[in-house]
Order: C-alpha cells, then structure tokens, then sequence
C-alpha cells in the first residue's frame, strides 16, 4: 500500500478477487463511497454541546458514523453464534467476523480468542473452539462451566477500566447485587503472558464497563496486537439513566473512533441489535446497541455498540494467499487470490 494521508484512499490496480479494477468498473464506486465516509468520520466535531440543539446533532454524528461502514477493507465476514429469543423475535448474541485474517490464523493453528461478557449464551464461544482456537473467556456473574470444549479456558473475572472489585446488578438474576472481581485488560493479558501475542478476536460485551474502558485502551496502545475486536457499547437510558450520560460517552466514544481510523482502524461492519431496538433512546430514534468494525495495519477492531448496533473491524490490505481450508469448505471458493496492490 502507497505511503499517504489515511484519507488519500486510492482505488486498487489489479483486483481483489478477480477481474480488472478501473474508473469504469461498477465496482469502483464502493472505493469513491469509502473516500466520502472516511472524510465524515473524520470531520473535526465542532460543537459545544452545551444546549440541547447540540446535543441533537452529536448523536445524529455518532450514528451516521457508525452505521457508514467502509465496504473494501474485509473480502468475506461471517457470523458466529446467537441464540433465537422468540419473544422479540430476532437472533440475539451473534458476531461477526471477519474472514480475511481469522483463516488463516486458524489454518497455521495460532488462532487466539478473549472473550469478556458471556451470560448464558456460549454459542459464540463454542463454536470458535471447535475452529480450533483458544478462547480465554471471562464474565464475573456466572460460574465455571461443567461441561465445555478443551479449548476454552473459563475465568471468574470482569473486564474494567482499572483492577479491584466493584458491586454490580446482575442482569440475569433480577438485578441483584452480586460483588465481582475485576481487572484491567492491560492485567489480563499480562496475567495470561500475551501482552505480545498476536490475538485473533477480542470479543467485549461487558455491559457498560467498557464506556470508560474503551477510552483508555485507544490512547494506551494496548489493541496494538489484536487482529479483530467486537466491542458492543451501552448506550441506552437502561445503562446511563439520562439522555445527558450518554451525550457525554458518544463524544468521548466518537473521539476514539476518530483517533483508531487515524491509527488505521477502518469500520467495515455494522447491525443494529434487533432486541433492544430503540427502546432505550430517550427519543427512540436510534438503536440502543451498536456493533461497528474498524481495520488498521494488522489489526482489526470489531465493535459493538449497546444502544442496538453491530460493527465488524478487520485488517488492511495486502491479504496474503491462502489455500483452501477444510473446516470451512463452503467459503473455499472466496480464498482464491486476495491479495491487492493499491498504487497511485
């Protein structure tokens, strides 16, 4: 890839699957639709958000952004887990992943998954090990696990800005107060020897630690190493009680998706949490989850947002060549030669 401002994206010039790419080429438009959501992304917010009229145009901002996502970083995503919840009628707890670099890792057998927030719901889980990757799962409200794949090592332990304890409302159990063992995400992988590692999937649904957390991880470097994170943001009234709260966290949320694109994060996935929907948004106008995926260098970011989005982030180009992978032979067509040369 050229050298050049993050917003200078060019359009490729040999293709990414096959075919030839030019100015002609019905395709080449995503590449001009990216350039423009790029450049909104990027616009410096200039509000004050002192009066309410402000506060207004923050979250329509937020929103717009996060439900752009690019559509040329991540060739081919799927979606993992979920569970059928019939009295709102929609799939609930399923992610997305992107493709591109989780094959691969799964192929040369380094797949490495953390998972933060897992409830009653392991399907996501389960099936990444049964992929064959390791998968480091935490969730500080509900116990050890009888019966579970070798490949999944399961902690008592809530994911925070900071380590220490803390008194929470279990969800699960009619809200009851239950006190929780927490660490930062810095102990944790220190704890585990993978400050280091190359991690494939970081899968955060922690509901509402992460508003402050997030933050901290951006502007700490911390994500340097993680291929792909889903992070779902609780943003609903449910969480922050006033629409003021949570103008507060989108600004502060919208800064660091600002600053992960300028570190080379790219949001190339986005669903809203069917649900939750809109209920938790004071004027029910937006979606009380969001999931957004963001790519950078060799690092993905997935991000989930709890006002009701869902978001994907997944890694740059060049992809390098792969062959055909038996776990997953009905996506074996996609992994021909993917690897893209973007030139002026």
């Amino acid at each position: 890839m050229t050298s050049g401002k993050d917003s200078d994206m060019e359009i490729p010039s040999c293709p990414l699957i096959c075919g030839k790419w030019d100015e002609e080429d019905p395709l080449a438009s995503l590449f001009r639709q990216d350039k423009e959501r790029e450049a909104y992304l990027l616009e410096q917010v200039g509000f004050n958000f002192q009066s309410a009229i402000d506060g207004k145009r923050l979250k329509s901002r937020f929103y717009r952004t996060v439900s752009s996502p690019l559509q040329t970083y991540c060739q081919v995503s799927s979606l993992f887990g979920g569970k059928w919840l019939g009295n709102c009628g929609a799939l609930d707890g399923s992610k997305y992943i992107c493709m591109d670099k989780f094959l691969p890792a799964v192929d040369n057998g380094t797949c490495l998954v953390y998972s933060f927030g897992i409830g009653d719901d392991w399907s996501f889980e389960d099936l990444l090990a049964e992929s064959n990757c390791k998968v480091h799962a935490y969730d500080p409200t509900i116990e050890s696990p009888s019966k579970r794949s070798k490949n999944i090592y399961f902690y008592k332990i809530g994911l925070a800005v900071k380590s220490g304890k803390s008194v929470i409302k279990n969800n699960l159990k009619n809200n009851a107060e239950l006190k929780t063992k927490n660490k930062s995400l810095k102990d944790i992988l220190s704890s585990n020897n993978d400050l280091s590692t190359i991690i494939t999937y970081m899968k955060v649904d922690v509901e509402g630690s992460e508003l402050k957390a997030f933050p901290t991880w951006v502007s700490s470097g911390i994500l340097k190493n993680v291929q792909q994170l889903g992070i779902e943001f609780h943003l609903g009234l449910a969480t922050l009680e006033t629409d003021g709260k949570v103008i507060s966290h989108i600004l502060e949320l919208l800064k660091s998706i600002q600053e992960l694109h300028k570190q080379g994060f790219r949001l190339v996935s986005y669903s809203p949490n069917e649900c939750v929907g809109k209920t938790q948004d004071k004027e029910q106008r937006y979606y009380a989850v969001e999931m957004l995926v963001l790519q950078a260098g060799n690092m993905s970011l997935y991000i989930y947002c709890n006002l009701s989005i869902e978001t994907v982030i997944s890694v740059r180009y060049p992809v390098a060549t792969v062959d055909p992978m038996p776990i997953f032979p009905d996506i074996a067509i996609f992994r021909t030669v993917t690897e893209a040369s973007f030139t002026k």
